[in-house]
């Protein structure tokens, strides 16, 4: 068990919980990750920024995959479970480090590095964003201090790493992400073979999903769509417009099919992944936006 002066911490910080902060917080724990990361990514490919997708794919792929293994490895429970309050609905899964924290401070590590040449502010505004995610939770009551420290510096490390790694590999980073894709097949496989139980699976078989289809999109799309173009840039709000909706209609009409196992799951989600890349792109092409 952590020491009792982070339960303490949590415990005065939620002094402060009144309604309006509640919901800040809630809004901005989940706004500013992982909804802003999967955000970024969708715009980017749509935009023509394929490869800088792919990066930040594969970067948040990583962190998120060592993360997972970290909480199983430690299986610390949550805040909440030891005195704590939680504000909005719990979190499953274990705490030690901090899935948020960890995914936000890799997006904003990245973003900093692509683009702290281009827009002074855009530092500031990323470190401060990683900042708030870390104090919302603390204050919803599903993280420790040492969580999300952990969870941050994690973050920032796991971004330099698999970014610079990415750049050794030039213009053959699809071979990579083909080789994520298939690698995360097989895992998938076995988890449904062996019929293994973690807590928080579907949702870890939907990510599964996404990756999978998005990095295989990825490869087709940049070998057999290539060389890959940015459009005009009065036309980037009609790929943005035919791309939601594209998703959304996938997302939907597999949200309605009734079958629930995990198998259609994860072809769901695949379904939605290679959307994202290949399927969009032809359409796009097709259209000629």
């Amino acid at each position: 068990m952590l020491g009792t002066w982070e339960i303490e911490l949590i415990r005065n910080i939620q002094r402060l919980a009144n309604p309006i902060l509640d919901w800040s917080m809630i809004i901005l724990t989940h706004g500013l990750s992982p909804i802003l990361t999967i955000g970024l990514m969708l715009i980017f490919y749509w935009i023509g920024h394929k490869r800088l997708s792919f990066k930040l794919v594969v970067i948040t792929a990583t962190s998120a995959v060592i993360n997972q293994a970290l909480k199983m490895l430690f299986a610390y429970p949550r805040p909440f479970k030891e005195g704590a309050i939680s504000i909005g609905d719990p979190t499953s899964g274990y705490a030690f480090p901090s899935g948020h924290a960890q995914i936000s401070a890799t997006t904003a590590t990245f973003l900093i590095v692509e683009y702290n040449n281009k827009n002074k502010y855009l530092k500031w505004f990323l470190i401060i964003s990683v900042l708030i995610v870390a104090f919302s939770r603390m204050y919803l009551g599903q993280h420790y201090l040492s969580d999300v420290l952990v969870g941050i510096m994690l973050g920032v490390v796991i971004a330099f790493f698999v970014n610079r790694l990415i750049e050794l590999l030039k213009e053959k980073e699809h071979y990579l992400g083909l080789l994520i894709a298939c690698l995360t097949i097989a895992a998938v496989i076995c988890i449904l073979i062996l019929d293994i139980k973690i807590e928080g699976l579907t949702t870890l078989i939907s990510a599964a999903g996404l990756i999978t289809g998005f990095l295989s999109g990825y490869f087709l799309d940049k070998t057999i769509i290539k060389p890959p173009k940015s459009p005009q840039k009065y036309k980037y709000l009609l790929r943005l417009v035919i791309g939601f909706l594209i998703l959304g209609i996938i997302y939907f009409v597999g949200y309605f099919i009734p079958v629930n196992n995990l198998l259609f799951t994860y072809i769901h989600f695949i379904v939605l992944g290679f959307s994202t890349t290949f399927i969009t792109t032809l359409i796009f092409k097709r259209l000629k936006i």
